[in-house]
C-alpha cells in the first residue's frame, strides 16, 4: 500500500467515506474546466485558491449554483453571470467558467492550485411552517446518512422560532449566514453550549448571546432561534448543520497541553477543521487540513476558513507568515505537536486553551 492510499484509506465505517465527501484538487484556467473525480454530484462545494488571497467561496444546491458566499467575510450572496465560476453541478463534479471576479475559483495559476472540498446532500425536503413542530418553513438538502443538511429558510423576527433541519440526529455544529445583508457568519458548537456562539468570518472565541440560539439546543429535527439580526431577522438564511457518524465523522473537543496530544477519532480523518473557542488572538483562526493538499498531514501549509490568505501564510501581519501548524494523521485521529514553537502562538494546541474539531473520514 502506498502513502498517499493509506492516508486517504478510511478506517471500517458503517458508510463508504467517498461516497459522502471527497476533496479534489484541479488547475483553474479562466475558461470552461469540467472536474469529474469528485465522485458524487455535489450539494456543497467549499473553494479556496491555495497559491493567492483569494475568498473562500461556497456553492450549494439550494442557493444555486449563481450564488456564492464567502467564510471570511460578512458580505452576503454574490451573484455570478452565465457561464462564469460555478456553471453547474454534474454527476461526477462540476463545470466551471470564466473567472468574474477577483476571488472567482477559476484562476489561472500554478499546478493543482485550486482545492474544493465537496459533501452529498441528495435528498430534497420542504418543511412547511407548521409541520414537524417548526415555526419557518424551511427548503432542505440533506445526507440523513452522513449527518448533513442545508437548510434555506426566511427569518420571522420571533425569539423561540424554529426550523427544521432534515436529520435523524441533533447537529453539533451548524454555520449560519444572511444571505441578504451584511452580516457575521454565526457558528452553534453543541460542546460550548447554545448561550454561547462563534463567527466563521473571524477569530473571536466563543461570546455568549442568548438571542442567538434563543438560550435552546437543537434537537433532533429542530434548530431554535432567536431574534438577532444574524439568525432571524426579515431576510435570507442559509444553514449549514453537521453531526457525528461514527466512522466517517466526529465533532469533538479538547484542551490544549502545551505538548504531544493525540486526539482519537475512531478514523484516519481525510479533512479537519481546528478552532480555538478560548483565545482572544489572530492565532485562533479556523484552521484546515486534509490529505489531499497534505499528504498525513505532516506539512506546514493549512488553509483558514476566515482568513483569504494563500495556503502556507497565517496573514497576521510581519514576522508570522513563514510558519505554520503541523498535525499528523494516525490510523484513529490526528497527533498534534509541541505547542513551543512560532513564539508560543500556537493554533492547535496551546495550554490552557479549548479547541473545538471537526473531522471527517
Amino acid at each position: 500500500m502506498g502513502l498517499n492510499e493509506k492516508f486517504f484509506k478510511s478506517a471500517d465505517s458503517v458508510i463508504n467515506p467517498r461516497d459522502h465527501f471527497n476533496t479534489v484538487l484541479f488547475t483553474g484556467n479562466n475558461s470552461t474546466n469540467v472536474i469529474t473525480t469528485v465522485g458524487f454530484q455535489p450539494d456543497l462545494s467549499w473553494f479556496k485558491n491555495r497559491q493567492a488571497g483569494n475568498s473562500n467561496a461556497l456553492v450549494d444546491s439550494v442557493r444555486g449554483r449563481s450564488k456564492v458566499l464567502f467564510s471570511d467575510t460578512v458580505t452576503g450572496d454574490s451573484t455570478s453571470d452565465s457561464n462564469k465560476d460555478l456553471v453547474s453541478f454534474d454527476t461526477d463534479g462540476f463545470t466551471l467558467g470564466a473567472v468574474q471576479t477577483a476571488n472567482s475559483f477559476n484562476k489561472v495559476d500554478s499546478t493543482n492550485n485550486i482545492v474544493a472540498w465537496n459533501w452529498y446532500a441528495p435528498t430534497a425536503q420542504t418543511n412547511n411552517a407548521g409541520s414537524n413542530g417548526a415555526t419557518i418553513a424551511s427548503t432542505i438538502k440533506k445526507n440523513v446518512t452522513a449527518g448533513f443538511s442545508i437548510v434555506s429558510y426566511t427569518g420571522d423576527t420571533n425569539s423561540g422560532a424554529k426550523i427544521a433541519h432534515g436529520l435523524n440526529s441533533t447537529p453539533e455544529l451548524i454555520f449560519f449566514k444572511v444571505r441578504t445583508s451584511t452580516n457575521n457568519w454565526v457558528v452553534y458548537n453543541s460542546t460550548i453550549g447554545a448561550t454561547k456562539y462563534l463567527q466563521l468570518d473571524n477569530s473571536n472565541p466563543a461570546q455568549s448571546g442568548i438571542s442567538k440560539f434563543n438560550n435552546a439546543e437543537p434537537t433532533a429535527s429542530l434548530i431554535s432561534l432567536g431574534n438577532d439580526s444574524d439568525i432571524n431577522r426579515n431576510f435570507n438564511y442559509i444553514a449549514y448543520c453537521f453531526h457525528s457518524v461514527d466512522g466517517y465523522s466526529k465533532i469533538g473537543s479538547y484542551p490544549g497541553n502545551g505538548t504531544n496530544q493525540t486526539i482519537d477519532v475512531g478514523f484516519t480523518p481525510q479533512f479537519v477543521m481546528i478552532k480555538n473557542t478560548t483565545q482572544t488572538s489572530a492565532y485562533a483562526s479556523w484552521i484546515m487540513f486534509d490529505s489531499k493538499r497534505l499528504v498525513a498531514y505532516n506539512d506546514t501549509n493549512p488553509l483558514y476558513a476566515n482568513k483569504s490568505v494563500a495556503e502556507g501564510t497565517r496573514g497576521n501581519g510581519t514576522g508570522d507568515g513563514d510558519v505554520l501548524e503541523i498535525i499528523f494523521v494516525t490510523d484513529t485521529g490526528f497527533k498534534l505537536g509541541d505547542a513551543s514553537r512560532d513564539n508560543g502562538s500556537d493554533e492547535t494546541n496551546n495550554n490552557n486553551e479549548t479547541y473545538i474539531y471537526y473531522a471527517i473520514a
